[in-house]
This record gives C-alpha cells, sequence and structure tokens, in this order.
C-alpha cells in the first residue's frame, strides 16, 4: 500500500506501507526512513529476517523516503523542517492510523540509523523504541601543540561505548591543557622538530586516552 505523510510544512512525504496478512485490527509498527528510494524493499525483501516473507511478519512496515529524494523529491527544501522534524512528524501519523496499535519502532543501518537519533531528539511521545546501527562519529580539528598553527590535524574516532566516549572527552580536555603541550619555542618550526614517532603518538593519545591503550 502507497500513502503520503502530511509534514508540519505542508508538504508530502512518499511511503510505502507493508501489513501482513495476520494482522488482524491493529499491530506495532517498524519505520523505516530512507534516502536510497524506499522502493528497493520490493525487490531487496524487509529487514529484520523478514525478506519477502512479510506475512511471516507480526509487525507492520511503513518505510518512507527522506524528504528531497525518490518519492518525496517533491517536498524538497532549504532549512526547517529538519530531518528530526519529519520524524517526529511521520512517527506522530503513524500514531495516528487504525492499523497501528501504539507501539511504534524504527530501525535502519548507517543513515537509516542516523536519522533515528535525530527523530528520537525531536521527543516525539509516541516512539517506542529505536533500533540504529550505526557507529557514532565525532570528527574534530585537534591541535597536537596549542603553540603551534602548523599540526592542527584532522582525526576521526568511531566510538560504540558511552563509556569510551567520556572517557575520550576527558583525555582530549587533558591533552589541550598549555602545561601539557610538547617542548617547544615560538622561535623554533615545531613541525620540524617533533619527531614523526612522538605524532603518531599523540594522535592516537587524541582517539583514545591513555589509560584505555
Amino acid at each position: 500500500m502507497v500513502d503520503s505523510i502530511l509534514m508540519r510544512d505542508g508538504r508530502k512525504l512518499a511511503a510505502s506501507i507493508h501489513i501482513p496478512a495476520g494482522c488482524v485490527g491493529a499491530c506495532p509498527v517498524i519505520l523505516i526512513q530512507t534516502p536510497y528510494n524506499r522502493q528497493l524493499y520490493n525487490f531487496t525483501g524487509l529487514p529484520l529476517g523478514i525478506g519477502m516473507n512479510l506475512n511471516n511478519s507480526n509487525y507492520i512496515f511503513v518505510i518512507v523516503d527522506w524528504r528531497g529524494f525518490y518519492g518525496s523529491a517533491a517536498a524538497m527544501h532549504v532549512g526547517a523542517p529538519t530531518r528530526g522534524q519529519d520524524g517526529y512528524d511521520a512517527v506522530e501519523w503513524v500514531y495516528a492510523q487504525p492499523w497501528c496499535n501504539g507501539k511504534i519502532g524504527t530501525c535502519g543501518p548507517s543513515a537509516l540509523g542516523r536519522v533515528q537519533f535525530m527523530t528520537a531528539k525531536e521527543n516525539p511521545p509516541h516512539l517506542t523504541c529505536i533500533n540504529p546501527s550505526v557507529r557514532i562519529t565525532v570528527i574534530g580539528t585537534f591541535n597536537l601543540d596549542p603553540r603551534s598553527a602548523n599540526l592542527n590535524t584532522e582525526c576521526v574516532a568511531i566510538i560504540y561505548s558511552k563509556k569510551i566516549t567520556k572517557a575520550v572527552l576527558k583525555g582530549m580536555e587533558e591533552e589541550f591543557k598549555p602545561e601539557n603541550s610538547w617542548e617547544t619555542t615560538l622561535e623554533s618550526n615545531p613541525d620540524s622538530k617533533v619527531e614523526f614517532k612522538k605524532r603518531t603518538k599523540a594522535f592516537t593519545r587524541k582517539i583514545v586516552p591513555k589509560n584505555i591503550l
């Protein structure tokens, strides 16, 4: 079944609704928001091991094209509402449908996972749970010596654990203190004075603090 979901700005997002034959009355719903064309699921099958066997599912699947993509291309805009706000509106629309029993979850990897965090941040009242399969990536420019403009380095930390995230942030704060900077002088070029091994070690420390290595 194909439908369209009205957003707060009056535009509509395209949605495919997959209802198993065994769903009599109302059932729990899994909402998927994708930039990769919702119709691909017609050929690849549904996630969570369902595949092409929709009637083996205990869930209804609602798959929505992101604003500006594929079936929702006409809803393209610049600025608000955000992806998270679109997710909020989609959740609340699903809740209002007669085939929804009030339990709504989301799932998906990568971009489909990140949009779940954006949706949850908006705190839709009828979102029951999210199930993102995604790496949380922190990207930043770290000056490895506060006195050197030449050692700004782009680096990426991929973090799965809240505990490690807190430790990384704590380690970064400690490393950024001027008293922990390298032994260089304003008259010298830090790039030529610092050994590659030391730079590599410092780079690693920025991602994973000493107490975790």
